[in-house]
């Protein structure tokens, strides 16, 4: 039977503590920010797109997009919602360009949960852009109706699940991109749950060699 009592108090005491810290940390996130990765490349294009010298079909895109799932929510019919929040957020590469936004309320998203005539689903990121860059949104769609089944935030399977998506940026000089991207989208795990995945392992490790 397992005997306990080679583990000073103190340190049992600390790793509790730290564990139950990490914890909350993890609870916290859950409920609130989320970072996804994004990579793939452009599968088609706006001939008249100008905006960035030397993009093209097979172009390749990558980078980093998060979503706020504890934004407020505005009044809007039932099949759909609108959020705000400072949160969300983008920075990524196309090609050898670089596009991001910066922190600001305003930033939102809408969600359309296709129902009856009307079955298309969509989530548009519409986001505040840094640099030169007069728009930034990062948009959604699926012609089906399949790819979200409520108006809340998708997540990263739903995410994927929508046939469509596009990248629209423009310049205040008139200039502009419109791209369509073959991409794929992962969670990024969240510091603290890498951090807590670490104590374990070192606190089984330390069990098994005090053990030994």
């Amino acid at each position: 039977m397992f005997n306990r009592s080679f583990i000073p108090g103190r340190w049992l005491r600390s790793l509790f503590c730290i564990l139950g810290t990490l914890l909350w940390s993890v609870s916290a996130w859950a409920q609130g920010l989320q970072q996804y990765r994004f990579y793939g490349q452009v599968s088609s294009l706006n001939p008249a797109s100008d905006l960035f010298p030397g993009i093209g079909v097979g172009s390749s895109v990558e980078g980093v997009f998060t979503l706020d799932y504890s934004a407020g929510q505005d009044p809007v019919p039932t099949n759909q919602a609108s959020y705000r929040s400072a949160g969300f957020a983008i920075d990524g590469m196309i090609g050898g360009s670089r596009f991001f936004s910066v922190a600001y309320p305003g930033s939102h998203v809408i969600v359309t949960d296709g129902s009856g005539d009307v079955p298309e689903d969509w989530t548009i990121i519409n986001l505040i852009p840094g640099g030169d860059l007069a728009e930034l949104r990062f948009t959604f769609y699926d012609g089906t109706g399949q790819a979200i089944h409520s108006a809340a935030i998708p997540n990263a399977a739903e995410l994927n699940a929508f046939a469509l998506k596009t990248l629209y940026l423009t310049r205040a000089d008139g200039s502009f991109g419109f791209y369509r991207l073959d991409l794929t989208i992962t969670p990024v795990p969240e510091p603290s749950a890498l951090a807590l995945c670490g104590v374990g392992v070192a606190s089984m490790s330390f069990v098994c060699r005090r053990r030994g």
